[in-house]
């Protein structure tokens, strides 16, 4: 006869440190996405965020005449400014239903070292996969809307403008969405060895949405090669090779995220949409040897929501914790995991920051 294990309440202090043990090693896992390698993630012990704007790869100095000293060059950039971060967080609640339910998935049986059985494990870390996944998307969101728009948004306000250069930001001589007379092939050539504010740059990647892709893919230029060159149909990089040899490699970003909202208990989730915007293409610069490697970061700063956090040592970077005390409230026990951090986006590079607008009126 099997032996039959009770919990003395719905949940206690064994399943709360298994459900941090499965939420520690869920978040523990580095950020995924193009737009967190072109601005990764870095922790800071500052509130604030302190923007430098970096002029240059590294300019020549001017040449110094024996006997005499040489030129100096400043200490910093001409622009550093300090602002404030934003605060972000969520929580996956465990209502008294689904405390229940754990308690169902591990009553009968031995149920092992950890005290769950895999049903219940599987319960709560769907519940941390799902908050990872928003957390990681969160992130991904504020390093794309900072390398498009050069500004931080916070709350429907811009936070902070980092001034990409208007001249960065030029149109393509052919609008895209219009395949019969679209060049796109063309147009990225002519801009990138003809354009004074381009063609100084080694460009290592050009990033764009599917969208994007399907246009170019679709332009009567792109159709005019696949009739004699078939093995290149739906390949993007073979059809630039053909017509432009050298070109940067073209990369199809396809990260996505859906905004959520809950209306009357239940989740409802909007139109599906790409990070990368349509018809907008970056150009990705070799950084390579530069004073940064990237275009900047997203900078998690101090804060007091992590349990381990004091007032004399706030914690610092993204938080994860189960938050017990609503296993207080008797009449409607819950129990939350909750994530965050406190943060934002520095654009160092802002003067590199190039954008190619391939659509009349965007």
């Amino acid at each position: 006869m099997s032996k039959i294990n009770h919990l003395s309440g719905v949940i206690g202090q064994k399943e709360t440190a298994v459900i941090a043990a499965v939420v520690d090693e869920i978040t523990a896992k580095p950020a995924e996405g193009l737009g967190l390698q072109l601005m990764p993630v870095k922790s800071y012990p500052e509130f604030l965020v302190y923007h430098e704007k970096v002029s240059g790869f590294g300019g020549l100095l001017s040449e110094r005449v024996i006997g005499e000293s040489g030129g100096t060059s400043a200490i910093s950039s001409s622009e550093t400014i300090e602002f404030s971060p934003g605060s972000y967080q969520e929580a996956k609640r465990f209502g008294e239903k689904d405390l229940i339910s754990l308690r169902r998935l591990g009553d009968i049986g031995a149920r092992g070292v950890t005290g769950l059985t895999s049903g219940a494990l599987d319960f709560m870390g769907r519940a941390g996969e799902d908050l990872k996944f928003k957390l990681n998307n969160r992130l991904n969101k504020l390093a794309w809307d900072t390398l498009f728009n050069g500004t931080y948004q916070y709350q429907g306000t811009t936070k902070y403008n980092f001034n990409t250069p208007a001249a960065n930001t030029v149109f393509a001589a052919s609008d895209w969405s219009i395949p019969a007379t679209s060049t796109p092939f063309t147009d990225l050539f002519q801009i990138l060895k003809t354009n004074p504010t381009y063609y100084k740059y080694i460009i290592k990647h050009i990033v764009i949405n599917p969208v994007t892709e399907a246009a170019m893919l679709n332009s009567a230029q792109a159709r005019n090669v696949i009739i004699n060159n078939a093995f290149a149909v739906g390949d993007i990089n073979k059809l630039a090779s053909i017509l432009f040899p050298g070109l940067p490699e073209i990369k199809v970003c396809k990260d996505a995220y859906q905004d959520q909202t809950v209306a009357g208990g239940k989740i409802v989730n909007g139109l599906a949409q790409y990070f990368v915007p349509d018809y907008k293409l970056l150009m990705i610069p070799d950084f390579g040897g530069s004073l940064f490697g990237s275009f900047g970061e997203l900078q998690m700063t101090y804060n007091m929501n992590d349990p381990s956090a004091s007032v004399q040592t706030p914690a610092i970077g993204i938080y994860t914790f189960v938050d017990e005390l609503g296993l207080m409230q008797r009449k409607a026990p819950y129990l939350e995991i909750v994530t965050g951090f406190n943060g934002g986006p520095n654009l160092m590079r802002s003067n590199d920051v190039l954008i190619i607008k391939t659509k009349a009126g965007i």
